[in-house]
């Protein structure tokens, strides 16, 4: 592909994520069988629980977008002996859990068999989940520890509710893999990412997929004000204010606080959006643009036409909007002074407000 040769041209040093390649792997989620990573030329560190560093590894799929990997080795105790499990664990660029591999032997259970299929579809669920049952406890509240006997992870008894969703006799095998995907990673990947994407040219790269879940990454950053916004997230986030999914519409509306709506090309985009949405969707976006300060002709045009619909709800709306913005035509304040009439208060108050600040 185009993105592999562009890799190899402009990055000699990168390395293949098959740095572990000379390992038997045993078990590897079906997404990444289909997946051809690239390994970034720099190293990257997160902190576990305790707060030590750990090492984890940038990758590029096929497509250019940012992936993390963890390989490590970790202690699962069975029946009163401890063994070692060596696995890899791969994240998204928003730090969800995305695959796992284990090398050397299959994963076992407190019988000593092998893992089954069925029970790596059973761990693999699990790993999906953002708080399941296990969450809520440490490694010790899961054992029932009857008499104040000490037992060990997965030999005593432990609470029902975390062994109906753990793989049937490998409750504590599940309970670790868990934790190491998921606690205080995301959070600390997403800012990885985060540093990537300050580069214009990633920026492009995870805009041209078609995920969702990336389109809300994006949002969710942007609305928190970390991603710092560029012309061509501006008006892609505007795009996102049709978007079809909610959650995706939602946040997108959410993120016009950190987008650049004084711009004119932005504007344009606005006004055609506004003048094609139902009144629910007017007013909503109308509550986003509060902090406006200056208007183009079309927009303004726009907005002033609804105030001709005598709906005091909606007429509020757009007088919010156009309280801080000046040079009105002979038209609008002909519409304001009519409105300065208004019985209600709010009304009444911003627009004789807005017919002064023109008389300045």
């Amino acid at each position: 592909m185009i993105w592999s040769f562009v890799l190899y041209s402009l990055w000699p040093l990168i390395l293949w994520v098959g740095w572990f390649s000379s390992d038997d792997i045993y078990y590897q989620s079906g997404v990444l069988e289909a997946k051809h990573f690239v390994g970034m030329d720099r190293r990257f560190t997160i902190y576990d629980d305790e707060g030590l560093p750990v090492h984890v590894t940038g990758l590029f799929d096929e497509d250019g977008i940012p992936f993390w990997k963890r390989r490590l080795k970790t202690g699962v105790c069975l029946t009163g002996e401890c063994k070692s499990i060596d696995i890899a664990i791969y994240w998204e660029m928003d730090g969800d859990y995305f695959g796992l591999e284990v090398y050397g032997e299959h994963l076992t259970k407190t019988d000593h068999s092998d893992f089954s299929t069925a029970d790596y579809e059973k761990l693999e669920a699990v790993l999906h989940e953002e708080w399941p049952n296990l969450r809520e406890y440490s490694l010790h509240e899961i054992v029932e520890e009857p008499g104040g006997e000490e037992v060990d992870g997965v030999s005593g008894a432990t609470i029902k509710e975390v062994t109906d969703e753990s793989v049937a006799d490998a409750v504590y095998t599940t309970y670790t893999i868990w934790h190491l995907a998921h606690e205080g990673e995301k959070e600390q990947l997403s800012r990885l990412t985060l540093e990537i994407l300050q580069e214009e040219t990633m920026i492009q790269r995870v805009l041209s997929t078609e995920s969702s879940d990336h389109k809300r990454f994006l949002l969710r950053e942007i609305n928190a004000g970390r991603l710092r916004t560029t012309p061509v997230l501006d008006k892609w986030v505007i795009g996102n204010l049709t978007s079809n999914e909610k959650s995706t519409k939602d946040l997108a509306f959410r993120s016009l606080r950190n987008v650049d709506v004084n711009d004119g090309s932005i504007q344009d985009e606005l006004t055609v959006i506004y003048n094609a949405s139902s009144n629910e969707d007017k007013i909503l976006l109308l509550s986003h643009l509060k902090n406006i300060s200056q208007l183009t002709p079309d927009l303004r045009e726009a907005l002033v036409g609804d105030l001709q619909k005598e709906d005091e709800w909606f007429d509020l709306k757009v007088l919010t909007v156009l309280k801080s913005t000046t040079g009105h035509t002979m038209e609008t304040i002909d519409i304001l002074k009519r409105l300065s009439k208004s019985g209600n208060h709010q009304i009444k108050s911003i627009v004789n407000a807005l017919l002064n600040k023109e008389d300045e």
